[in-house]
């Protein structure tokens, strides 16, 4: 498909390059890279290195534009996150700096200004990430969700697609002073929500339709025949469960299905005081956990006394995640629910850690909640 942004339709290399006749890499010059580059910055992607005096770019494809094209990636859906400038990623830049019709000015990607139309969300953690440009909600399947339109008094708010999802205003008063609406879900997939000032549309709120995920779980309370085993008490386990449950259902549609609780998983043998993941045999007490596993469920969570895992056993990991299997100990640096939800996060394919304090998945400095729409949709795809 040919480039038709006013941004990008009159460079020959960007033609060539949305159709992969190459694509552009690591190693490329020239006044596309330096197109490229701009339109992240005006995306409001850093690349500091790369900005010369007057925001002119240098247009060099290194490791500055390479890092904020896979960042780019990761917030598209359909783009594959490979750090290379080719056909999928082209074509959504060339989608979001498309000229709107009626010859109205190109919809800014910058994040609204205070006073600007913009949609926010109605409720916390209810699958709304306002961190992406454009911003995005999570629909459920045959579900709903309320958005906010805040300064948007004289727009019309329309779905781009109401095969996939409807939108409908509720008719009041609220105290935030914007305007609300239900967005229902009719179909998997992904459409905007616009708000539309005549033909140009002024704000745009990308939407994706999930069907339900179920993830089915076994708890196991861990001993071992030397006298060790865990303080935890299935008794407690109900109101982590199902805050945990709580917070993959509302943003990502994943419900957790608690299938079996074992109160008495016994292994056999001396585990010490503490339970080791080294991968080597021999020595790697993780597999004598996890080997007689509830194989029904989807993830076996083991609670344990003490787990560590690495080599000099001191890095302070509260729990690991495998397999379909996680060692979880019975002294948490963050709570409990924290660790439980953030573990289910890895099982969900999330590996890699962020961070930002407010994320689930953050890396050992927060204890946070919110799931982005990047993770979102490793999770649920």
């Amino acid at each position: 498909m040919a480039l038709t942004s006013d941004r990008f339709k009159d460079n020959v290399r960007l033609q060539s390059a949305a159709q992969n006749s190459p694509y552009m890499k690591w190693g490329e010059r020239g006044d596309a890279v330096a197109l490229v580059q701009k339109a992240y910055v005006d995306l409001n992607f850093n690349l500091p290195n790369s900005t010369g005096a007057g925001g002119v770019m240098d247009g060099i494809f290194g490791q500055e534009t390479y890092a904020a094209t896979r960042k780019f990636q990761t917030e598209q859906d359909g783009c594959s996150v490979d750090g290379i400038v080719g056909r999928d990623t082209l074509n959504r830049l060339d989608q979001i700096f498309q000229k709107m019709p009626g010859g109205a000015n190109p919809v800014s990607p910058a994040p609204p200004g205070p006073n600007a139309p913009r949609f926010e969300a109605a409720q916390e953690l209810q699958g709304f990430d306002n961190t992406t440009i454009p911003r995005w909600q999570m629909v459920p399947l045959n579900g709903e969700r309320r958005i906010r339109l805040m300064d948007g008094a004289d727009l019309t708010v329309v779905s781009a697609n109401t095969g996939v999802a409807t939108v409908h205003e509720v008719k009041k008063c609220f105290v935030h002073g914007g305007r609300e609406f239900i967005i229902k879900g009719h179909t998997k997939s992904n459409i905007q929500i616009l708000a539309k000032k005549g033909p140009a549309t002024v704000v745009r709120l990308d939407v994706s339709v999930k069907s339900k995920k179920t993830v089915t779980m076994t708890f196991n309370y861990v001993s071992d025949t030397s006298g060790h085993q865990t303080r935890r008490k299935p008794g407690s386990l109900q109101p982590t469960f199902d805050h945990a449950n709580k917070l993959f259902q509302d943003q990502i549609n994943v419900e957790l299905v608690k299938r079996s609780v074992n109160p008495s998983y016994s292994v056999a043998g001396n585990l010490g005081q503490i339970v080791k993941w080294t991968g080597v045999p021999g020595t790697d007490e993780w597999r004598k956990v996890v080997a007689n596993r509830d194989a029904a469920s989807d993830l076996n969570v083991f609670f344990v006394w003490r787990y560590e895992q690495d080599e000099k056993l001191g890095d302070g990991a509260d729990a690991g995640t495998a397999g379909g299997n996680c060692l979880l100990e019975d002294d948490l640096a963050w709570p409990f629910w924290h660790v439980l939800a953030h573990e289910i996060g890895h099982h969900l394919g999330v590996s890699a850690h962020t961070v930002n304090a407010r994320d689930l998945m953050v890396g050992g400095q927060g204890a946070g909640a919110f799931i982005p729409r990047a993770h979102a949709n490793v999770m649920n795809p």
